[in-house]
């Protein structure tokens, strides 16, 4: 029974274990944002709103009842108290407002548009936002992992330098020299787990997980040779960048409309049954006598309206031009970086195969100086430069992969992948 309860034991361990980690890969980042980024879910919600707010045209024909019921005790200056009831049921209905409920209407629907234009913005941001941080926070693990390798060239060389010191062909300057070195790729690497630890928990607030989950990243520091495939695009992928600009413009477009019908009336019907309080209508002591039914029409103009409707017409007007020139510069912009950002990626992807062969190159140096400064031809300082040499060639490739990386999540961004 004991041996039971222990193997039940550890296995809801392993569960709840498992379930505290997350096997994150690039692939695996759109969805995570999508569904767990609060961002996204925030611009989901405002989207809600918008939405809610439509369908004024519909509502502004409903008629408007209103029933108003009340009690009042009055004197006047020579006569004694007199109290009576009054009340009011009535109904008011829209017959037209110059056209100014459907424009309105139209406005609301823009801006449900440009609520769901920020959201995919928000969305694709946001996923760029965690593609940069998890190529930051691999390049940060595999710096650790190799600023630690390079702590064992340091020490191989130390070990070297001791044999010399111990056979009196050197002196403890070689030791401490090494031991110096030591100390500077241990700072970097304390640094380095600290900067790993911030995008580790920057990344779980991007992709909406707790901070108690654990990321396991599930790709190494490496690029893919058929990057090019990722970022073949039409016009047509980046254009939702001018989508909120395009409804911006409608939308200042339709309140220039809208001030421009200033001028034209508002007509409503009405009808109501009331009883006026005996203030109002003193010499008819009867409450019966005192009951009216009344309907009609009226139309209301008001003159202020017209001169400010008319400023409103001319600046809305205004801006809608001033916005068309921000989007031809902003689509020119988007075409220009675009352009360069491809040109960018060519050269990165060039610049990791150099990488690779300066790698070679400085391994082969190092193992030259390595076995010269054991037989004593070159110096404790040759052997720290060929140490050196060797950590930044490999330090130097990692960051060109997360640049190459973080430039290519920039390009996805804009075309909406």
């Amino acid at each position: 029974m004991k041996i039971a309860i222990f193997f039940i034991s550890l296995l809801i361990g392993c569960t709840v274990s498992a379930q505290e980690k997350l096997n994150l890969t690039e692939d695996a980042i759109p969805d995570l944002v999508k569904n767990g980024n609060q961002i996204v879910k925030s611009e989901r919600k405002n989207i809600q709103a918008s939405e809610e707010r439509t369908g004024f045209f519909k509502r502004s024909l409903i008629p408007k009842a209103s029933l108003q019921i009340g009690q009042e005790t009055f004197k006047y200056v020579t006569d004694d108290y007199t109290s009576g009831p009054y009340y009011k049921a009535g109904v008011d209905i829209n017959l037209y407002n110059g056209g100014r409920d459907r424009l309105t209407e139209e406005t609301n629907k823009v801006n449900l548009g440009i609520a769901q234009s920020q959201k995919e913005i928000s969305l694709y941001a946001q996923i760029e936002e965690a593609r940069k941080t998890y190529w930051n926070a691999i390049y940060l693990k595999y710096l650790v992992e190799k600023l630690e390798e390079g702590l064992g060239w340091i020490a191989n060389s130390k070990n070297a330098a001791v044999k010399r010191i111990n056979s009196g062909v050197s002196t403890n300057s070689d030791k401490f020299e090494f031991e110096i070195k030591d100390v500077e790729i241990n700072q970097d690497i304390e640094r380095a787990k600290l900067a790993l630890e911030k995008h580790n928990q920057y990344l779980k607030v991007l992709v909406g997980v707790e901070s108690s989950v654990e990321l396991v990243f599930g790709q190494s520091l490496s690029h893919d040779h058929n990057w090019k495939n990722l970022v073949l695009h039409s016009e047509d992928e980046h254009s939702y960048l001018f989508e909120t600009e395009k409804l911006e413009i409608e939308k200042k477009q339709l309140q220039s409309k809208l001030g421009g019908s200033q001028w034209l009336p508002s007509i409503d019907g009405y009808a109501f049954l009331m009883q006026n309080n005996l203030r109002q209508d003193f010499d008819r002591p009867l409450a019966s006598d005192r009951e009216q039914t009344v309907f009609g029409i009226k139309a209301t103009w008001t003159l202020t309206d017209f001169f400010e409707g008319n400023a409103k017409k001319q600046s809305a007007k205004a801006l809608a031009d001033s916005q068309k020139y921000r989007l031809l510069f902003n689509k020119r912009k988007v075409e220009n970086d675009l352009h360069i950002e491809l040109k960018e990626l060519e050269l990165l992807d060039k610049l990791v195969h150099d990488a690779d062969e300066n790698i070679d190159r400085s391994q082969k140096f190092f193992a030259l100086i390595s076995k010269e400064y054991k037989r004593g031809v070159k110096t404790s300082g040759d052997m720290l430069l060929a140490t050196e040499k060797l950590i930044n060639s490999h330090v130097r490739k990692m960051a060109i992969v997360r640049d190459f990386h973080i430039a290519k999540a920039h390009v996805m961004r804009k075309l909406r992948r």
